[in-house]
């Protein structure tokens, strides 16, 4: 279950104007021995350039981390305190049947994770903010890609994955929030088989996605992890 996000940050410069005044001209010459006064010239202090940085998307990735799930969000289900995690760029919001999203492509997608642990389970939780897109929008769109396979294969670092959809869960409605959605799915790398759910929450134009990943081939383990798990997440976006 992987997640993604890019930064972009636009420099603004302001002109100045140079503006200078003439000499002014000397007095004629007469016969009076008394010396000339000195000739004046006037001169201008030239403007000060200045030069302003401006993030646009300062304020759409602020949002994203606020509504993150706290460090010590997740204490009360045996969890350690989590730890902020990058989201490389160019990552999609989900990889699910490897189908892309028109929400990561219609514009600016902000982004921030955090990851949490405890024996036998893993959990990120990733927040998408979208310049140009509803999360609802995105909800639809991750529902679509991930009814269309019922198996596919994926790469990470780890090496490669195949991954086997499970029969359709429910997570939510969640007060607070627009809509939500969530898979469950089989991950076999070699000779082992692990269980993974992700659940998926819209709040206008911010998107948490809840991914736990379950040391455990039981689907139940994971889906009654990942309801509690959703439930803060969801407490914690319709906060923000």
């Amino acid at each position: 279950m992987r997640s993604l996000a890019l930064a972009a940050t636009v420099a603004t410069a302001a002109l100045a104007a140079l503006t200078a005044c003439g000499p002014a001209a000397a007095p004629p010459a007469t016969a009076d021995p008394t010396p000339a006064t000195p000739r004046t010239v006037a001169t201008t202090t030239p403007a000060v350039t200045t030069t302003s940085t401006v993030d646009p998307h300062a304020a759409l990735d602020g949002r994203a981390k606020a509504a993150l799930v706290g460090v010590t969000g997740y204490g009360s289900l045996g969890y350690g305190d989590g730890t902020d995690t990058p989201i490389p760029a160019g990552r999609p919001t989900t990889d699910v049947c490897n189908k892309p999203l028109a929400v990561d492509t219609a514009g600016y997608r902000a982004g921030a994770a955090r990851q949490w642990s405890k024996p036998r389970a893993v959990v990120v939780v990733a927040v998408y903010g979208y310049d140009d897109a509803r999360a609802n929008d995105a909800i639809n769109q991750i529902r679509t890609a991930a009814t269309s396979c019922t198996t596919y294969t994926s790469t990470s670092p780890d090496g490669a994955s195949t991954y086997t959809m499970d029969a359709p869960i429910t997570v939510g409605p969640f007060y607070g929030t627009d809509s939500s959605y969530g898979y469950c799915l089989h991950r076999s790398q070699g000779t082992t088989t692990t269980v993974g759910c992700v659940g998926y929450i819209a709040v206008s134009n911010l998107l948490s996605v809840v991914s736990i990943g379950y040391d455990s081939p039981i689907t139940a383990d994971a889906y009654a992890e990942l309801l509690e798990l959703t439930d803060v997440a969801a407490k914690a976006l319709a906060a923000s």
